[in-house]
């Protein structure tokens, strides 16, 4: 579009999407020097100039940002106060109870802005509990809609200048500086500090194949590398460091509160290490040094099993160690050197000459830890040919933009920043996701997929620029992975309400991969057995001896598949020769079929001798209580095994027909609002089947008959690496971060499998029924065909 003969655009979108629409135009505006504006008349590149000046303030620059305001709004859900998982407890974050304390102290008024999509009454103890005033209007703003509550805080403070600080990029960021409200915007994962807007060149940029050659030039061209440690070298599967003592809460064994009361601590003290951090805990909390030494090695541990190397990065090291060049590690970090080396060498990480801990030095990268590490690369090279009076020259890596590029640079170094894992996932569609998780349980799936998805900083991050392999290696890592082990969460979750079942049946094919995780929690946890019961929709449909709706079934499938009578009796009946009475002329094919009644029930009746003895081969008893999981189902196979001497409940992934789970009673994980996976099943078809081939029937000796095997060499090597990827992916988020398998939301892995938007992996998944792909008849439906 060319804007050059245009004066003004007006945005008319609705506030939720207003934020979309100037994304898409203002670039078009700014090159034709085209004003552009919202519907209240703020000009819209003005206000993003604003508040995208700044991508973080740091903890010790809050304060200074309030000095201009004569008050200060805090948003109370998500910004101030995170409530802990599962439980209706609000906790403030630690970080902004400070800033409450510094504003009040400032003689600063301060409000509470309530969040309208959570309920008023939590919100209003919230505030009333930690700030000590009543529960009226007086500090506490409520959510009247878009625009009002805005308002009526600035016709409260008339002529005074105000500050609001929230999480939302529209509602909190946006909405407020209509009405002449300043904002910030809090991102308390990504950066740990109020960054206004993550700047537009960082959400969605175009992923650079050079960089890793230019990290590698840059290293060729200085004489000492310094590398950042947390989130460059090593990072965690945990979106943010405060996870780890939130970590240690749901092991048991600590305080509570702990999580708040640890990160209140380190924030007391300046540059503190953790042996002062846990003095001052607890002195806070009333501890002998024993208690406080325990709980000091705890957290070591946690540290230690949740810590991984960040693989192309730390290969970096071993670069520059091969081009001759002198590797220190640089950290701002409350473990010493000796408690960090003893990290470092537990991940194998070596080839380094010196360690500079904050802690150690009582000073930060921003204040001066920089200084010891030019001091350290003056005096180890001055013996290595640099001509005399040359200085030698320093390159810092690190993945903080203020902390480790700007810093270092001025101290007078080169710096690279590389983005961290989490960063990285944020500013390509995972924000979502990462705010979304609440509690422990989710927050450590996402973490733990994002730090397997997005470890390397020198392979695209976009999912479909990815070759075959790769992207199958990320789609278990950030879809099928996560997405099992939350429907096993689920699974758990139903079994500690009803404890009384005696086993857990996973149909095959499609419950293969979720009979695998199962298996593997179940081991480790207090838990009905697993079985992994071989059954089809064909198979299973051979023992109904109810004629009409076995008949009702045929027709459709007939009609579905372009199916002769005769061939309905041979395919869906198994029916063949001389066992089928002959068609007359002009019979209907119901009549036809139905003429078939005989053979079909002595067929019915060979099919459940079948099933029972397979059943009790398994070791299944009669009048045992199963639950029965499938993938996405209509209950089809479940309702046709109900005539079984076993109480059976259905618990599917996802259902296309309420109305049969409402009939029959089944139930299923994948509800709410996000349907993106309900409508995609297909694509996670392939993966949920089984290395077998589908099973035809049970044979009257109780043993399952397989049909032929359609996949190719290519299509089953491709699902056994998904499956391992997923196996893997849920053994380290049961053994390591989610021991209890406490409850993830759907919501979360639909999140993550919308965030990569189009995968394009899937190569078939094969119908039971028709020896047709599942794909080839999607795509024949909509005339798109590969």
């Amino acid at each position: 579009a060319d804007f050059s003969a245009v004066d003004m655009i007006i945005l008319t979108e609705r506030v939720k999407y207003a934020e979309a629409a100037y994304r898409e135009v203002h670039w078009l505006c700014e090159d034709s020097g085209t004003k552009l504006f919202d519907m209240y008349g703020l000009d819209e590149i003005e206000v993003h100039r604003d508040i995208d000046k700044c991508t973080g303030l740091r903890q010790d620059q809050w304060l200074d940002l309030t000095k201009p305001y004569d008050a200060v709004c805090f948003e109370v859900m998500d910004t101030f106060f995170f409530p802990p998982a599962g439980g209706d407890r609000f906790i403030a974050r630690p970080r902004f109870e400070k800033l409450y304390r510094d504003l009040r102290e400032a003689k600063k008024d301060v409000f509470f802005s309530m969040r309208k999509s959570y309920p008023e009454e939590p919100q209003r103890k919230a505030v009333a509990d930690f700030a000590g005033v009543g529960t009226d209007d007086s500090c506490i703003i409520k959510r009247e809609g878009e625009d009002l509550s805005f308002r009526k805080l600035k016709d409260m403070l008339p002529g005074k200048k105000i500050l609001y600080i929230g999480t939302g990029l529209v509602n909190e960021c946006i909405v407020p500086r209509y009405y002449g409200i300043d904002t910030y915007r809090a991102v308390p994962i990504l950066y740990d500090c109020l960054a206004p807007i993550v700047p537009e060149e960082l959400r969605s940029s175009d992923f650079d194949e050079g960089f890793e050659g230019r990290v590698k030039e840059a290293i060729e061209k200085a004489d000492v590398i310094s590398f950042d440690i947390f989130d460059t070298v090593l990072h965690r599967s945990l979106p943010a460091p405060s996870d780890v003592f939130v970590m240690m809460e749901q092991g048991g064994g600590v305080p509570e509160g702990f999580a708040h009361d640890r990160v209140a601590a380190e924030l007391s003290l300046v540059n503190p290490d953790i042996f002062e951090i846990y003095e001052e805990l607890g002195r806070r909390l009333g501890l002998d040094k024993a208690e406080a030494d325990r709980l000091r090695e705890f957290e070591f541990e946690t540290e230690k099993t949740v810590l991984k190397v960040r693989g192309p990065v730390a290969g970096l090291i071993e670069y520059a160690r091969g081009k001759g060049k002198t590797v220190v590690l640089t950290s701002d970090m409350y473990y010493p050197e000796a408690l960090m080396r003893e990290l470092l060498d537990d991940t194998g990480i070596t080839g380094y000459e010196a360690v500079f801990v904050s802690c150690d030095y009582k000073k930060n990268k921003m204040s001066g830890l920089f200084d010891e590490v030019r001091q350290f690369a003056e005096d180890f090279v001055s013996g290595s040919g640099i001509a005399e009076g040359n200085e030698p020259a320093i390159l810092h890596i690190g993945d903080n933009r203020t902390a480790d590029k700007d810093a270092a640079k001025a101290a007078g170094m080169d710096a690279v920043h590389i983005p961290a894992a989490i960063e990285t996932a944020m500013t390509h569609g995972w924000d979502v996701s990462v705010y979304k998780a609440s509690g422990f349980s989710e927050k450590s799936l996402v973490g733990l997929a994002v730090s397997k998805a997005f470890a390397d900083p020198f392979r695209t991050p976009d999912m479909m620029e990815l070759g075959m392999r790769d992207r199958l290696v990320r789609y278990a890592d950030s879809v099928v992975g996560p997405l099992t082990s939350g429907f096993i969460t689920w699974i758990v979750s139903l079994l500690h309400e009803e404890p009384d079942y005696d086993g857990v049946l996973f149909f095959a094919r499609d419950g293969y991969l979720p009979y695998l995780v199962y298996r593997h929690v179940a081991e480790h946890m207090e838990l009905p057995p697993a079985y992994y019961f071989y059954s089809s929709r064909k198979a299973s449909f051979h023992t109904v001896e109810d004629m009409d709706e076995q008949i009702e079934r045929a027709v459709d499938l007939g009609k579905q598949f372009g199916l002769a009578a005769d061939e309905m009796l041979e395919k869906i009946f198994d029916i063949k020769g001389e066992n089928i009475i002959p068609m007359e002329e002009d019979e209907l094919t119901a009549s036809f079929i139905r003429k078939q009644s005989a053979e079909r029930s002595r067929r019915a009746e060979m099919a459940r001798t079948g099933y029972l003895k397979y059943a009790a081969g398994l070791g299944m008893k009669e009048g045992g209580k199963y639950l029965v999981t499938d993938f996405i189902s209509s209950g089809t196979t479940y309702k046709q095994l109900l005539w079984m001497p076993y109480e059976l409940k259905g618990v599917f992934f996802g259902t296309r027909n309420e109305t049969e789970a409402a009939k029959y009673k089944f139930d299923w994980y994948l509800r709410g609002e996000n349907d993106t996976l309900m409508r995609n099943y297909v694509e996670l078809e392939s993966y949920y089947c089984s290395p077998e081939p589908s099973m035809t029937m049970i044979s009257e000796e109780g043993e399952p008959v397989f049909a032929e095997e359609r996949r190719t060499p290519e299509e089953l090597e491709e699902f056994k690496l998904v499956a391992e990827r997923t196996l893997a992916f849920a053994e380290e988020y049961f053994d390591k971060l989610n021991k209890k398998a406490e409850l993830v939301r759907p919501a979360i892995p639909e999140e993550m499998f919308a965030a990569d938007g189009f995968h394009d992996v899937q190569r078939v998944a094969y119908e039971d029924w028709g020896g047709k792909t599942i794909r080839s008849r999607a795509y024949d439906r909509f005339n798109f065909i590969k």
